[in-house]
């Protein structure tokens, strides 16, 4: 084909003065004269002397006589297109051609060239394709969504359309699955990233998001890691000032929040429980104090409040948290020990001996004898009951005992009061002494009487 379209150009640039002899059967060049007789195969016509183009026509051997003339030369036995040319390619088809086309061969074999028509492909979506054994085409949907995922290497279906917009949720749409997967190497994203597996856009994140997940529509969104061999963490770190000047902790310094919070009637609401981990002193290489902080919302506010703390060995209740033991194996059988709680520094200890030692004097601010003791425990109103509303594997069985209303109306020093002034039941370790008094005012009033006798 290469020498084909080479001798094509030397025919068309070459000799120009090349023209039909009236009647289509012969050649002329100018008005010179050809050297001309019987050829044989590979002999060539020759200008004259003096126009120094050379041997530039071959015959084929099909051309058996020239009649050499002063206006060119003719075939004895004139036959259309009997000059040839090596390749087969004879003069009918190096004339002029329609517009559009070019000269090749576009059938499954070897056979001789013919015009080949190309039609216009010049459109921003359009390309000019080439068909085995059918020639020239043209395909018109070459467009952004037309990259299929096996055309790049590595990324899904839309890649086109990313590169030509750039937005998260092109990117989204580009990655086969929306994930990462096909970032083979590390990567480093200077924005807010977002992954989104719902069909609408996640609500705004609070602010300092950088990493935003949601899920679909009641699916459950987890974090999972996998570790083989070796332990998960979760590792947060904290350092003040800056990232190229960093400066050490302060006391109350928040190193890690976990915070869970809810949408409420119209919006989402604050932090409504989390987990604080904070620095309980100014930190240096040898001195890192930290605590835990729990806190809660209780049912009808919307504030939260601290309800358990664990610095160092120290786990605390601070307020008026309850512990709730309902849980806990309980037995009506004899114990020894006793934990005891410190009014004043809300400290929960265990007693092994002396039933917390609250008998201490030291520990106590006197105010006189117990007077009248006789009376009160005269009025005070004792009674059989069963338990109710107790949790399972309580002791129900009948048992003695006082009812906090009637003891609070005889003497209120004989009950307990909550933080509020709510009746909370009677001191029944207190009541020892009262009863004490009363058993030695009825041993005086005996031996009043035994005097008399």
């Amino acid at each position: 084909m290469n020498r084909l379209l080479i001798l094509l150009g030397c025919l068309l640039f070459c000799l120009p003065a090349f023209a039909q002899i009236p009647g289509g059967n012969g050649l002329a060049i100018g008005s010179m004269p050809i050297t001309g007789g019987p050829p044989v195969v590979g002999d060539c016509l020759t200008v004259g002397t003096g126009n120094k183009l050379g041997q530039v026509v071959c015959s084929s051997g099909s051309v058996t006589t020239f009649s050499a003339g002063t206006t060119g030369f003719t075939p004895s036995s004139p036959t259309a297109g009997a000059v040839v040319l090596a390749g087969n390619l004879n003069l009918t088809s190096v004339a002029t051609q329609a517009t559009n086309t070019i000269v090749g061969n576009a059938t499954s074999g070897t056979a001789s060239p013919t015009a080949l028509a190309i039609g216009s492909c010049s459109s921003a979506s359009s390309a000019l394709i080439w068909t085995t054994n059918t020639g020239f085409g043209c395909n018109t949907s070459i467009t952004a969504n037309a990259v299929a995922i096996g055309g790049i290497t590595g990324l899904g279906t839309g890649v086109a359309t990313f590169l030509a917009t750039p937005s998260a949720t092109n990117l989204n749409s580009a990655l086969t699955g929306g994930t990462l997967a096909y970032l083979g190497s590390a990567q480093i994203f200077t924005a807010v990233q977002t992954i989104n597996l719902n069909a609408a856009s996640l609500p705004a994140g609070p602010v300092g998001t950088a990493l935003q997940v949601g899920q679909a529509n009641a699916g459950v969104n987890y974090f999972v890691q996998d570790a083989f061999g070796s332990l998960n963490a979760l590792y947060s770190r904290r350092a003040n000032g800056t990232n190229a000047s960093k400066t050490a902790l302060l006391t109350n310094d928040i190193i890690l929040d976990i915070i869970a919070n809810g949408y409420g009637a119209t919006a989402y609401s604050a932090a409504s429980a989390v987990v604080v981990f904070q620095a309980t002193e100014n930190w240096s290489d040898t001195a890192q104090g930290s605590q835990v902080l729990m806190q809660v919302t209780p049912n009808g506010t919307a504030t939260r409040a601290t309800v358990a703390s664990f610095t160092g060995s120290t786990f605390s209740l601070p307020g008026s948290i309850q512990l709730n033991v309902a849980a806990m194996t309980q037995t009506a059988a004899a114990q020894s020990g006793t934990v005891c709680y410190n009014s004043g520094t809300g400290a929960v200890t265990y007693d092994g001996s002396l039933g917390c030692l609250t008998s201490l004097e030291e520990t106590k601010e006197i105010h006189g004898p117990i007077l009248g003791a006789l009376d009160t425990v005269a009025a005070l109103r004792t009674f059989w009951f069963s338990p109710i509303n107790r949790p399972k594997g309580s002791d129900l069985n009948e048992q003695p005992g006082f009812g906090a209303h009637q003891v609070e109306s005889v003497d209120r020093r004989l009950v307990g009061y909550g933080e509020n002034g709510e009746l909370r039941g009677v001191r029944y370790m207190e009541m020892t002494a009262v009863l004490t008094a009363a058993i030695q005012e009825l041993k005086i009033e005996v031996d009043i009487l035994k005097a008399r006798r």
